[in-house]
């Protein structure tokens, strides 16, 4: 692998290569106890050596596309460059420390699917590999137990987790681009298929102070407190698979510039990556 890879890839890889490493483990004759510390150690062996291949600007650069579009004539090219590569570094920090228990879960997940083909080879109907393919093809490879979403095939748990880890930078260069522009007014624009908790709160401006009104791109705006994006409907604005994102406005910005980039949304990571788009 002597390329350079995205953190989608390096997703695909993992879950390809971790399915391996779970046939292997559950067709052997291992003990939950070898198995345990051997999967520990190759599971981190896997994960440091993918890990260091990864190119972690590619998804950021999407995602911040909309950002670099935006303010790059009120901020300059070299001020926007400089809050990219600042949010690559915080991208790479929080998908780390994504990773940093991976080994553990993967452990635990393999280690229970050991008890569970035992248990169907002990029926005396089926041989121990059958048991294996049975086991992990009914997920599609090898799955995740998580506290609140249940059991996740592995690629798909940690593309999520990517996706809310990117959102999270984009609100964090948000937040950034609002200090330099020295303002505490956000717009969040709308975008289609929005969800109950999230559509009342879109096409709305906001900040930290009190309700009141403003004038911006030449009209009068209600502007609220940040507190009323809360409408008592789960999931709200910003919580998991959320796609809004913010932008920081000035009294003179034309909002068209911001209604033009892709409805205002975290952009389709996968599918931009599938393609043969131009970024910055």
């Amino acid at each position: 692998m002597s390329r350079k890879i995205s953190q989608s890839e390096a997703i695909a890889v993992w879950q390809k290569e971790l399915n391996k490493l779970a046939t292997k483990i559950l067709n052997s004759q291992m003990t939950e106890g070898e198995a345990s510390k051997y999967l520990m150690e190759e599971t981190k062996k896997l994960l440091n050596k993918i890990s260091e291949k990864i190119d972690y600007s590619k998804e950021v650069k999407i995602a911040t596309q909309s950002y670099y579009n935006i303010y790059q004539k009120q901020l300059g090219k070299e001020a926007l460059d400089k809050q990219i590569l600042l949010a690559t570094d915080i991208q790479k920090e929080a998908f780390d420390k994504l990773l940093k228990d991976l080994p553990k879960d993967i452990r635990d997940a393999i280690v229970k699917d050991m008890k569970l083909v035992s248990n169907i080879v002990s029926t005396g109907q089926t041989t121990k590999e059958q048991a294996t393919k049975q086991v992990l093809g009914s997920s599609g490879g090898m799955t995740i137990q998580t506290p609140k979403q249940g059991r996740w095939k592995l690629q798909n748990m940690l593309n999520l987790q990517m996706r809310e880890t990117l959102k999270d930078t984009c609100l964090n260069i948000a937040e950034n681009i609002g200090g330099e522009l020295n303002t505490d007014v956000y717009y969040i624009p709308a975008h289609a298929g929005a969800r109950p908790g999230c559509y009342p709160s879109q096409e709305k401006f906001y900040h930290d102070g009190e309700d009141t009104r403003m004038k911006i791109d030449g009209k009068m705006v209600q502007v609220y407190n940040w507190s009323k994006l809360d409408v008592g409907i789960f999931p709200a604005m910003f919580d998991i698979r959320c796609r809004h994102l913010k932008f920081p406005v000035t009294p003179d910005m034309e909002l068209s510039d911001i209604h033009k980039e892709k409805e205002g949304s975290l952009t389709d990571i996968k599918d931009v990556l599938n393609s043969k788009q131009v970024l910055y």
